[in-house]
């Protein structure tokens, strides 16, 4: 076995980590035999409280939050995401075991572990009439009301996901509609797609379109970096309005021919027009509040390409430069909380993330699930462990990242460039696609070939917490 860098040996050495596990695998066990979970539970509120028999909370919802008000307890400043401590169980939860429980512990309130769903249970059923009459600080009560704006619509999107992808459909015979079509003509499809070889020819480079007049750039430096689309064989996954017309929905996933694993996804026409006008507003607003982000000499290369000065503009946490694995994620500057204008932004862009993963949910379950376990562990936005990157003009040479992990993009806007510009390069799977307003994609980066060109889009990245 390795010898443990002087990192890992400061940090077996604070924390016990062996000991800690054998402690936690004992404490399940009766010798060979496992423990009744009621025990197991008790025992874990026993440690938790640090005294025995104190039983059920009354504490009234009002007092609780009073408390939390009247004393300034949201550590926001630091902590930005803990605004959303009631946005979600599992979040409420998390807050309990980071900061609560020892915030209103030092006050002297005794809130239990087992407590906390109980008291989550109860603030979900408020309401504005009812938390109005308190003297609650303003943003205490306006944390109320954006938390249950954004429970309440991640209710509404579910179910109206579910009832789109429901429409004209059984759920064990299919689209009753198209079932007995051509598979080309389904409005569900599943491609079964091969690993391209083509890395060497488009690794750092950029795909651009046409044929060699094409290549004809303003960067004439950069011709050797550049690969036309004609010259890889790539098959195309574009809206079929035919299809969509007759089926109201069209949904195209990849599936690895060799594994009969998903790796890729297409769903066009996501979202309704008021939910788009929402992400329109927000898009447009946070070139106001955030920079976008140096890119490194890789994508620098392409930044005037075509005169374009486009952009990458990030809200949500990100692991500090230089920082050691286990430091944690420091919040880009949008995310940042000063006061209540800037906790309604950050609620707005969680909307908005939340809005698209709710309404892939019924087509990706997997990857949303995964983006639901990532907040557990991680920052969140909303409910969820990721960090959205707002793009305008944005072009990306092919690049392989690290991170075996689920991405998402939403195409907002596509305006004045040709059919073939500004579209997706799923290079290592042999396919492009050709975006559309209101289409969102999703890839598992376990090569991670980045885009082809990409405009006007929002790209969401689960926090992947480093080992």
């Amino acid at each position: 076995m390795c010898k443990l860098s002087e990192f890992l040996t400061g940090s077996f050495r604070k924390h016990q980590w062996r000991e800690a596990l054998l402690l936690c695998l004992a404490m399940l066990t009766q010798g060979f035999i496992l423990k009744n979970p009621e025990l197991i539970q008790a025992e874990m509120s026993h440690s938790m409280e640090g005294s025995e028999g104190q039983g059920q909370s009354q504490i009234p919802v009002w007092q609780f939050l009073d408390l939390i008000s009247q004393h300034d307890m949201i550590p926001m400043a630091i902590k930005p995401h803990s605004i959303f401590f009631l946005s979600s169980e599992q979040n409420f939860v998390g807050a309990y075991q980071d900061w609560l429980f020892h915030s209103v512990s030092r006050m002297g309130m005794k809130f239990g572990s087992q407590d906390a769903r109980k008291m989550f249970q109860a603030i979900c059923r408020l309401t504005p009439q009812s938390w109005t009459k308190w003297d609650l600080s303003p943003e205490m009560m306006e944390f109320l009301a954006l938390s249950k704006t954004l429970r309440d619509s991640r209710k509404a999107w579910k179910t109206e996901a579910h009832r789109n992808k429901n429409l004209n459909r059984v759920p064990w015979d299919g689209c009753q509609v198209c079932k007995n079509l051509d598979g080309t003509k389904q409005c569900v499809q599943y491609l079964l797609v091969h690993g391209s070889k083509i890395k060497d020819k488009v690794e750092k480079k950029l795909i651009i379109a046409g044929d060699n007049g094409g290549m004809e750039s303003p960067i004439s430096s950069l011709t050797d970096k550049c690969v036309l689309l004609n010259d890889l064989n790539l098959g195309y996954i574009e809206l079929d309005h035919e299809v969509y017309d007759r089926c109201g929905r069209f949904v195209v996933h990849l599936l690895n021919a060799d594994t009969k694993e998903e790796v890729a996804g297409v769903v066009f026409n996501l979202l309704n027009d008021a939910e788009m006008v929402n992400l329109e507003e927000n898009q447009a607003r946070i070139k106001r509040l955030t920079s976008k982000l140096k890119r490194g000499k890789l994508f620098s290369d392409f930044s005037g390409w075509k005169g374009l000065r486009g952009g990458m503009y990030p809200v949500g946490f990100r692991q500090p430069s230089g920082g050691r694995p286990g430091d944690g994620y420091a919040p880009y500057p949008a995310t940042e909380i000063v006061n209540q204008e800037d906790a309604r932004i950050l609620f707005a862009y969680a909307m908005d993330i939340e809005c698209i993963l709710a309404k892939i949910e019924p087509h990706a379950s997997t990857l949303v699930a995964q983006m639901h376990n990532l907040g557990k562990e991680a920052c969140v936005l909303g409910h969820y462990g990721v960090t959205a990157y707002h793009c305008w003009n944005y072009i990306a040479p092919q690049h392989f990242d690290k991170d075996a992990t689920w991405t998402v993009s939403y195409q907002l806007s596509k305006q004045g460039c040709m059919e073939d510009e500004f579209n997706f390069a799923f290079s290592e799977w042999g396919k492009v696609l050709k975006t559309e307003r209101n289409c969102v994609w999703f890839q598992v980066f376990k090569l991670g070939l980045g885009g082809l060109e990409v405009n006007t889009c929002m790209a969401l990245w689960p926090l992947v917490l480093p080992l």
